[in-house]
């Protein structure tokens, strides 16, 4: 890192600091994804013995003398032997699913998970935040809300995220998990009052015409460096730095440190803090308007759907399709993190959903750590580009280039398929090589396996196409059929649970057990068949009625609530039991928990949006924007000028044989190394 930030620093104008900043951005990456796969694969988890191949080389998690900070991992051949000291050792490092849940959803929900009435409180916080966006995406929303509501929903939304990011996020590794310390407190208060200052104020800056005046800008700065502070606990320093890299542009633009052709005037504090804060064009800006509007909903519709099961069903229905296969598990990852991407734009959800039942089995069929986790988390991040619930950069090309979500998703349905299908094989390849073990004893035709799974895809497809038929003719005979159409939804609901009432729940399989069964998948597919009908509803006013992103994901969030509150009642009255009771309980105590699973997952999404502003803000405020065109055209001319020279020098030398290395030097700018270098060469010393 030292020697290539020295490079960055030393040669801004080089091509050079094109390849220091693709070897930074490299190395910073690797860094990234090498201690999450760690935290992921490697802390606690353990791998169990293959009972197909008893002579398996088994690798193990064991922790040194130093705790269960180091782990190391060595790889063990007991041949059959020593298998009750090793399943001792096994059991003393298993996690339970509690535990594993917990450590991963700390990455994007937070570590902090406090009890008692603190806990109580922010309980209601983040069902509150969630509430106010379901209410605030519905058709009535100018109705039930304030106006001066619905137009500061940017700054209420921000306020909510940071509050609950001091309250959610450590500041630090070694900073309490139980209880909140009383400095958090007082920053995310202030963060509340500094986010909701346009609100409070709103008069005031009316009146100075949208200016600060001295004591604004000094709110304004206050609420950056919380901003900043936010996004440091929530999503790591990368972003933090960066926004504060351009911010730093902002103020000392007129440096000479900065190329001549991005070079600006600066701004004063009072300018770019009226800019950044007080303005629409900074945090406030267009990104966090998506946060608000779009990806909030998508976001908490997932977490809903994920706590109505739909996702353990996916996962089952994948394992159930591919767990027989070499390297099943693999591909049922691979498989479930697709299913799970149809309903989630997460990537770290995706991991919270799938990973942690599939990483063990991948271990246990042969995979290594490293290798189960990079299986892993390549299926979570491609969930992000798989419609129709995308990640959050899909909203915002929705924005800032103009175009229909609909547009985004039917062009990102072909890549995501692809690279679905290439992950399915390179992990196809990888069980053939290392002649991996299969799980269970079923027999089943690859044909049959892959023309089962295309069926299925092909008909939810069609399915979903087909809906605007039915729909159109009532609608044609009926004007005014919102409620009929409602009725006809909530009998199809009916019918299908009542199917799934007649075969039994889907309980979370333990992947630590000593022998796994396979589900049938003729057995299970029954168990969740009316979760499909929220997705049906979804892309039916997406891709049929054209709706708003906004509003199709606020109906299809509305029959997620209708699902959650009922799916327990009605299967108790569909199969005879009497705790109706006990199970509207437990229905309305899971609606509030993915109420509560939406608001802290959109937390990083909602400070990653307002620190954007700062980035996207700087491009009107110093003019950079107006350059770029002038900034890429001199590259441009600089590489044509150099790569023709470059030419000529290299033919010259390769006529007389003569060593390249000085060529590169002075292509790269170092012009007196090249010619100390050109002095072993006859052309090379001619020319210079």
């Amino acid at each position: 890192w030292g020697l290539r930030l020295c490079l960055l620093m030393l040669c801004p104008k080089t091509p050079c600091m094109s390849l220091s900043l693709l070897s930074l951005t490299t190395s910073t990456t690797y860094a990234v994804c090498t201690q999450r796969l760690r935290t992921l694969t490697q802390k606690r988890w353990p791998l169990l013995v293959c009972p197909q191949r008893s002579t398996l080389a088994r690798p193990s998690i064991t922790a040194n003398k130093a705790g269960w900070n180091n782990p190391r991992l060595r790889v063990l051949d007991n041949g059959g032997g020593d298998t009750e000291q090793q399943n001792h050792k096994d059991q003393q490092q298993r996690l339970s699913a509690a535990e594993l849940q917990e450590l991963l959803s700390s990455s994007d929900a937070g570590a902090r998970n406090p009890i008692g009435n603190v806990g109580l409180f922010l309980s209601i916080v983040a069902i509150t935040w969630s509430v106010f966006q379901v209410v605030l995406a519905s058709p009535l929303s100018n109705q039930l809300l304030p106006g001066s509501v619905v137009n500061n929903s940017r700054q209420i939304h921000l306020a909510f995220a940071i509050f609950l990011a001091f309250m959610a996020y450590p500041a630090l590794k070694s900073s309490p998990r139980d209880y909140i310390p009383i400095q958090d407190w007082i920053m995310g208060i202030a963060g509340v009052f500094i986010a909701l200052y346009g609100y409070f104020f709103y008069q005031k800056i009316v009146q100075s015409g949208g200016l600060a005046d001295d004591v604004d800008k000094w709110f304004a700065l206050v609420g950056l460096l919380l901003l900043f502070e936010g996004a440091r606990r929530a999503l790591g320093p990368a972003m933090a730095i960066i926004a504060t890299i351009f911010l730093l542009y902002v103020f000392f633009g007129s440096s000479t440190v900065f190329p001549d052709v991005i070079r600006w005037g600066g701004a004063s504090l009072k300018k770019a803090m009226s800019h950044m804060w007080i303005t629409s064009e900074g945090v406030f800006g267009i990104a966090l308007g998506v946060s608000t509007k779009f990806v909030f909903l998508f976001v908490l519709f997932g977490a809903l759907l994920d706590k109505a099961g739909a996702g353990n069903y996916f996962i089952k229905m994948a394992f159930g399709a591919l767990g027989h296969l070499k390297g099943g598990p693999a591909k049922a990852a691979v498989v479930g993190s697709a299913a799970t991407g149809l309903i989630s734009g997460s990537s770290i959800a995706n991991v919270v959903t799938t990973g942690t039942f599939t990483i063990p089995l991948m271990k246990r069929v042969g995979f290594s750590s490293e290798k189960a986790g990079a299986v892993e988390v390549a299926s979570s991040v491609n969930g992000q580009i798989m419609p129709h619930v995308m990640g959050a950069a899909a909203f915002l090309m929705v924005e800032y280039v103009g175009i229909s979500y609909v547009e985004v998703i039917t062009h990102a349905f072909l890549p995501a398929t692809i690279s679905y299908i290439a992950l399915v094989y390179i992990v196809h390849l990888e069980a053939v090589k290392n002649n991996m073990p299969t799980l269970g004893n079923r027999v089943v035709s690859m044909g049959r396996t892959i023309g089962g799974m295309a069926a299925f895809f092909v008909g939810f497809a069609g399915l979903c196409y087909g809906v605007q038929y039915p729909v159109r003719a009532i609608t044609n005979v009926v004007p005014n059929s919102g409620l009929i159409l409602s009725a006809l939804v909530f009998l199809a609901y009916a019918g299908l649970l009542y199917v799934a009432a007649s075969v039994p729940d889907l309980e979370a399989d333990d992947p630590n057990a000593k022998e796994v069964e396979l589900p049938v998948v003729g057995e299970i597919y029954k168990a969740g068949l009316y979760f499909l009908l929220p997705i049906i509803v979804l892309v039916y006013f997406l891709m049929i009625e054209q709706k708003s992103p906004g509003l199709s994901a606020f109906w299809a969030t509305m029959l997620l609530f209708v699902i959650l509150l009922t799916q327990r009642p009605l299967k108790a009255i569909f199969r005879g039991e009497n705790a109706l009771v006990e199970r509207f309980k437990d229905g309305v105590v899971d609606l509030l928990q993915g109420l509560i699973d939406g608001a802290r997952n959109m937390i990083g999404i909602g400070l990653a949006t307002a620190t954007a502003g700062v980035i996207v803000g700087t491009v009107p405020l110093t003019g950079v924007g107006q350059d770029m065109a002038d900034l890429v055209e001199f590259f441009l001319a600089d590489g044509r000028r150099r790569g023709r020279a470059g030419c000529a020098v290299w033919f010259d030398c390769a006529a007389d044989r003569g060593s390249p290395v000085c060529l590169l030097l002075w292509h790269y700018g170092r012009c007196d190394a090249a010619r100390w270098f050109g002095q072993f060469c006859s052309r090379c010393r001619i020319r210079w």
